[in-house]
């Protein structure tokens, strides 16, 4: 039986154009095949539980993925140390531009304590960030910038709205059924394993090569 469960897995994951997966009713039906269920729903798993678990899934995939890429320019203020930005998950890299000058800032995460051992002399009187942290809603400069109206240029992973599957890359759609019914076979008391090893390997063939901030 598992061997042909793999079967339909893999079966679905060829046959549905992810370019179909553009809405969460559609992405609805196609989690409801991989658990062998009426794809209207039931009374045990109702649409609107799966609907939930469709959310879910994309968050997760997004998170997982950076698939909601975006990019912010902020200028720098004269001892402003930390930048706002909206609906962030993760930095991907930022970076510092000047009239004539661009570099990449190197990345310290708060949550390792030997990341935090400087040589602050080594920065007095300096003009340039160097590193950069993100915390909370915002990104953080180290030294502080001492100009005003440099750019601060950064790639950042984007929160992604509630029902926005058309929102995602093509190539990381099937992922959020996948985790989808992963959810949803917990809830029938069906065996998830097969799935979370799908949607593992799924993240791990599709994972982007480096993301900085967490």
């Amino acid at each position: 039986m598992k061997i042909l469960y793999m079967l339909l897995i893999l079966l679905l994951a060829v046959t549905v154009s992810a370019a179909d997966l553009d809405s969460t009713r559609k992405a609805r039906a196609v989690a409801y095949k991989l658990l062998q269920l009426d794809t209207t729903g039931t009374t045990s798993l109702p649409t609107a539980d799966m609907d939930q678990y469709i959310n879910i899934g994309m968050n997760k995939v997004n998170e997982d993925l950076c698939s909601y890429r975006r990019h912010t320019f902020d200028a720098t203020a004269d001892g402003q140390r930390l930048y706002s930005i909206d609906s962030c998950i993760q930095i991907i890299k930022s970076f510092m531009v000047t009239n004539d000058s661009i570099w990449g800032l190197r990345f310290v995460d708060l949550d390792d304590a030997d990341e935090m051992v400087f040589d602050v002399a080594s920065f007095v009187n300096s003009d340039w960030p160097t590193h950069y942290y993100f915390i909370g809603d915002s990104i953080g400069l180290f030294p502080s910038p001492i100009r005003d109206d440099d750019t601060l240029w950064t790639f950042y992973n984007h929160t992604i709205p509630k029902d926005s599957m058309r929102l995602l890359p093509l190539m990381h759609r099937f992922g959020v059924v996948l985790y989808a019914a992963y959810l949803g076979a917990m809830d029938v008391e069906k065996d998830p394993t097969m799935l979370k090893a799908e949607y593992d390997r799924f993240i791990t063939t599709r994972k982007p090569r480096t993301v900085e901030g967490k």
